[in-house]
C-alpha cells in the first residue's frame, strides 16, 4: 500500500467525524471523501468487493492528459467508479459467459471491472492514439485480476463502430456483445451527442443491454439528459434511469447516474435506418437490411 493510500484527506477525516454534521451536509462530506480520493494521484485503487483479501483493480491516471492527447480519457471519473460498484453488485444477473463492450473507455474501469466480475470476453475501445495505451497499461496492470477472462483493446471509432476489430472477439453465431459499457462520454461542451447515440445504435442488439453512466452537468443550449433520450428513441432506443436503490449505496451522489440503454420493445421491428459510419461528406446507414453509401453531390447506391 503507498503512502498516498494510508494518508486520509482531510475531506475523510471530515466526512468520518466532522462536529455538528448531519443531514444533506454529512452526505456532502461522504461523497467527497470518495470522488476525491484519488484526485490528482498517478493511481486510483477501485475496489470491487469489499471483503478483506479481495484484490482490488488499480489503474494508472495521469494529471496531463489534455497535454498528452488523452483528452478525458486519462482519468478515473466518479461516473466509472459508479459503474463499476454497480456491475458488481449486479454481476448475478448477466447470462454465462456474457460479453462486454466498452465504449470511449480511457483508463478502461468499467470494462476491467466487467472482466473481473466474469465477462468471459470484453473488448476495451476507444478513438486510438495515446489513450488507447493508457488501457493497454491498466491491463497489463491487472492481469491477475482479468486472468479468466479475453480482454483486448481495440480502436473503435463512433463513426463506424462496426468496422473495429473489437467485434472479430465476438463467436461466429455472434452479432453483439450481451453488454455495452460507456462512462463519461455525454460531453455536451466537448463532443456532440449525436455520433455517441449513432454509435449504441449500431452496436445495441436485440438481447444488449447499455450502461451509459454520467455526471450530470448544465449546457446552455439543452438539456444532455432529455437531449440524449430524444436523440435514442428517435434512434429505436429505450432509455430509463437505473433506480437509485440499484445502485451501490457507499457510491451514490445525487448528480451522478446511470442509463440504461436497450432495443425499444415497443416494435419488435429494427428501426427505419442505423447509422453505421458518419463523418464529413459520407456516410453509411442500414435501411430495412440494405446497407447505402451516402455522399454529398454523388447521390445514392446500394452495396
Amino acid at each position: 500500500m503507498s503512502a498516498y493510500e494510508r494518508r486520509p484527506s482531510m475531506v475523510e477525516i471530515l466526512a468520518g467525524g466532522a462536529a455538528g454534521a448531519s443531514g444533506v451536509s454529512a452526505k456532502a462530506l461522504r461523497d467527497l471523501a470518495w470522488r476525491q480520493k484519488y484526485a490528482g494521484a498517478e493511481e486510483y485503487v477501485l475496489a470491487l468487493d469489499d471483503r478483506e483479501g479481495a484484490a482490488p483493480l488499480r489503474l494508472a491516471q495521469t494529471k496531463r492528459g489534455e497535454l498528452e492527447g488523452l483528452g478525458t480519457g486519462g482519468t478515473v471519473w466518479p461516473a466509472a467508479h459508479v459503474l463499476a460498484r454497480f456491475l458488481a453488485k449486479e454481476k448475478r444477473g448477466y447470462p454465462p459467459g456474457w460479453s462486454a463492450l466498452e465504449i470511449g473507455c480511457g483508463t478502461a474501469a468499467a470494462g476491467l471491472a466487467a472482466a473481473a466480475l466474469g465477462a468471459r470476453r470484453v473488448a476495451l475501445t476507444d478513438l486510438g492514439g495515446p489513450v488507447l495505451e493508457v488501457a493497454r497499461r491498466n491491463l497489463d496492470a491487472n492481469k491477475a485480476s482479468v486472468a479468466r477472462s479475453a480482454v483486448e483493446v481495440h480502436a473503435l471509432d463512433w463513426a463506424a463502430p462496426r468496422d473495429s476489430a473489437a467485434f472479430s472477439m465476438l463467436r461466429p453465431t455472434e452479432e453483439h456483445f450481451d453488454v455495452v459499457l460507456a462512462s463519461e462520454c455525454v460531453l455536451p461542451k466537448l463532443y456532440p451527442l449525436e455520433p455517441l447515440v449513432a454509435c449504441l445504435g449500431a452496436v445495441i442488439g436485440p438481447e444488449t443491454v447499455a450502461y451509459v453512466a454520467v455526471e450530470l452537468r448544465t449546457w446552455h443550449a439543452f438539456d444532455p439528459k432529455a437531449r440524449f433520450f430524444e436523440l435514442c428513441r428517435d434512434a429505436g432506443l429505450g432509455c430509463e434511469t437505473v433506480p437509485r436503490d440499484a445502485l451501490d449505496p457507499d457510491f451514490v451522489a445525487d448528480d451522478l447516474e446511470i442509463w440504461q440503454v436497450a432495443r425499444s420493445r415497443k416494435s419488435p421491428s429494427p428501426p427505419p435506418f442505423v447509422v453505421e459510419r458518419w463523418g464529413a461528406g459520407s456516410a453509411k446507414v442500414r435501411a430495412r437490411g440494405v446497407a447505402l453509401e451516402l455522399a454529398e453531390g454523388d447521390g445514392v447506391g446500394a452495396v
